[in-house]
């Protein structure tokens, strides 16, 4: 009897010491999580937001602009992945505020509503939304609180420079290939068509004709072959079109002037216009660190197309160099050149009488 009693005894004494051992273990473990977590939310000045999902191309160019103004700066950028956090923007978002960054940096319009939310709530943190601004869910609404700074592109300026580019180079008959079903190539195409008449507008001697073509999903009577082998210059933002223009044979000898973000190789692509990301991401940090120390500085100072660039790869284009490219750029940045990029307005209430244009479905 003396023995089972004390057997039980012994084991309600383990079973004890088991219970506290378990709880030891946990609350160790916990804590251990918790400096490993700490030690992995390093501190730094500048927070760069990421997803597994990004374009790789182009997250690095905002990341090496990031660098080059940390750089400037003398200060530290860490990178932050929402993929850490299970996908969730919140959660990274506060894992980030955590570490009380001086500026957050959001890579894209994804998010855009995550920062429509939070902007005013983490008042005493600046943020850099690249190429959006923030909206709610449903995009009904926008706000920009005073600690956003967004770094958009005009594309509407951007197909301006082309444009005007193209006649001040001498080319008297262009043609635009638009299509419909991309939002910023219907920008590309209302600026494409003012910075021509811009330009012919400086030499009334001159008669500029431009014809635009269309291509949408609905209309399937589009082909490269309706283009008129006498134009001298083919602008578009269409990537298949550049490929199918290299097919033809008597359209692949015609100079293409390409807009966008991609990098083409095709023979045919004499030139680009793009936005230089790294650029323009290095002077938005570098222009908010200036501005730190002016408590009444707003941040949504209009950055928006600073840095067009234009690439050329042989000689069809030889009479730009970058001061054309700078001095066009400069004047629609102080405003003495006004460029409309809302597409809701009809072709002809865009007053470009220095040119002809042919346009076989005027967009409204």
């Amino acid at each position: 009897m003396k023995f089972i009693k004390f057997h039980k005894s012994l084991t309600i004494v383990l079973a004890l010491l088991l219970v506290i051992f378990i709880v030891f273990f946990a609350y160790s473990e916990i804590i251990y999580n918790e400096k490993k977590d700490n030690k992995k939310v390093e501190k730094c000045e500048i927070a760069l937001l990421t997803y597994g999902k990004i374009d790789s191309e182009y997250f690095n160019k905002i990341e090496k602009g990031v660098s080059l103004a940390a750089k400037t700066d003398k200060i530290k950028y860490k990178v932050f992945s929402v993929d850490d956090c299970g996908g969730s923007y919140e959660d990274t978002l506060k894992k980030v505020i955590s570490v009380n960054p001086y500026v957050i940096i959001m890579p894209d319009e994804s998010f855009a509503e995550t920062l429509y939310n939070n902007q005013k709530k983490y008042e005493k943190i600046n943020f850099i939304l690249i190429g959006a601004t923030p909206h709610n869910k449903d995009n009904t609404d926008s706000e920009v609180a005073d600690n956003v700074m967004c770094v958009t592109y005009d594309d509407a300026e951007s197909g301006f420079v082309a444009g005007y580019i193209s006649v001040q180079n001498g080319y008297d008959n262009l043609a635009f290939v638009c299509n419909d079903d991309d939002e910023r190539s219907i920008h590309y195409y209302y600026g494409f068509l003012q910075g021509a008449n811009y330009a012919a507008a400086l030499n009334t001697e001159r008669k500029v004709k431009v014809t635009v073509y269309h291509k949408s999903k609905e209309d399937k009577s589009f082909t490269v072959k309706k283009i008129e082998t006498s134009v001298q210059i083919i602008a578009t933002s269409d990537d298949k079109v550049v490929k199918n223009l290299v097919q033809n044979s008597d359209l692949s000898k015609i100079p293409v002037l390409y807009l966008g973000d991609n990098k083409l190789n095709n023979k045919n692509v004499s030139g680009m216009i793009i936005n230089d990301i790294p650029l323009s991401i290095q002077n938005a940090i570098n222009t908010l660190y200036e501005e730190q120390e002016d408590a009444d500085k707003k941040l949504n100072i209009d950055i928006s197309n600073n840095t067009i660039m234009f690439e050329k790869y042989n000689d069809d284009f030889k009479k730009i160099d970058n001061d054309t490219i700078n001095g066009i750029s400069e004047k629609m940045k102080n405003k003495d050149i006004i460029v409309i990029n809302d597409t809701s307005i009809s072709i002809d209430e865009l007053d470009v009488n220095s040119i002809t244009y042919y346009d076989n479905k005027i967009i409204k």
